[in-house]
């Protein structure tokens, strides 16, 4: 009982990191399985290593998920958390699949458990927020940092990527372009019937359901997850050979487009402070400590300040004296 309070509460333990660790290369290793589900021939082919590991992941997942409810120091208020809700939609769609409690399985639907399952990415968003609040990570805050970067760039692309193909990719399914071709098909019999005229068959083009914009064969590019994330990762870094044609692929183009930035403004800033840390300053370095010591001693020579106040002085770090000289000047 000890080893499952450490392994699910005691972020301490080195039991309760190697669990985060397990269940973070899961959701990987998930959300790749799920995008490649998309591409038909490999999704045939292979269906049942998919379902399998579908399944041992999603047991995992309930492991952990009923470990936090029995060590969380306030169980109901865990539940009903945003996290605690996450990590119980992370195993919800594949139970209600699996076990059809909904009563019935249309395509829509099971497309729609699909996206869903995509939301486990956010417990490895969770365990990262985590570790960077933790004592352990001060000790490399730029590694920290560039762990939560590269989640956030991975959650963005897998997440973006899955709407897109939902949204846009989901007018021209298989399945869709054979419904709508089987519904036009019907109509064009029942006006062939009404005259001795011959109606050329026609073929069937999607459209978008906004804005009633026909969807070409040409610029149907999200076929599947792994083609939209090549998009999506374009997208992020401000490239594109790929675009939406529908009103909700667009909406979902421009929160992406936002996101992008806002990820290459956080890896500016993480990069700038390597840099800088790496190759110019570092605070513990004998050079910055010497610096110190000629600044107070050079301003004990031009009169500024006397001994006591270099004493004073000398417990301060180097930018706040150079802050307080520039307060003093200015007088």
């Amino acid at each position: 009982m000890q080893l499952l309070r450490h392994l699910f509460s005691d972020s301490s333990t080195l039991a309760y990191r190697n669990w985060k660790v397990f269940t973070n290369f899961l959701i990987i290793v998930s959300c790749i399985a799920i995008s490649i589900e998309t591409v038909e021939s490999i999704a045939i082919k292979y269906e049942h290593y998919f379902k399998g590991l579908e399944y041992f992941t999603v047991c995992i997942f309930i492991i952990d998920y009923l470990g936090n409810v029995a060590y969380a120091s306030k169980r109901l208020k865990y539940i009903f958390s945003f996290w605690g809700l996450i990590d119980l939609l992370s195993i919800l769609p594949t139970l209600l699949q699996s076990f059809n409690l909904l009563g019935f399985q249309s395509i829509k639907l099971i497309r729609t458990f699909q996206v869903a399952r995509m939301i486990r990415i956010l417990k490895m968003l969770h365990a990262t927020i985590e570790d960077a609040q933790s004592s352990r990570s001060s000790a490399n805050p730029i590694k920290t940092n560039l762990k939560i970067y590269f989640t956030g760039f991975f959650m963005v692309t897998m997440i973006s990527s899955t709407l897109m193909y939902y949204v846009e990719g989901g007018y021209y399914t298989k399945e869709a372009l054979e419904a709508g071709q089987a519904a036009l098909d019907l109509q064009t019999r029942l006006r062939s019937s009404d005259t001795e005229v011959e109606i050329e068959k026609p073929i069937f083009m999607p459209v978008d359901a906004l804005t009633g914009n026909n969807i070409p064969e040409d610029k149907r590019f999200f076929t599947s997850i792994p083609n939209t994330i090549w998009w999506s990762m374009l997208a992020i870094t401000g490239n594109g050979d790929m675009f939406p044609v529908t009103l909700g692929g667009r909406i979902i183009a421009c929160i992406t487009y936002f996101l992008g930035l806002i990820l290459f403004g956080v890896l500016i800033n993480i990069v700038g402070k390597s840099i800088m840390t790496n190759f110019f300053i570092d605070p513990s370095s004998p050079t910055m400590s010497t610096s110190k010591h000629e600044l107070l001693l050079t301003l004990i020579q031009q009169g500024w300040i006397g001994q006591h106040e270099a004493e004073v002085l000398s417990n301060l770090s180097l930018e706040e004296i150079n802050r307080r000289m520039r307060i003093i000047a200015k007088r």
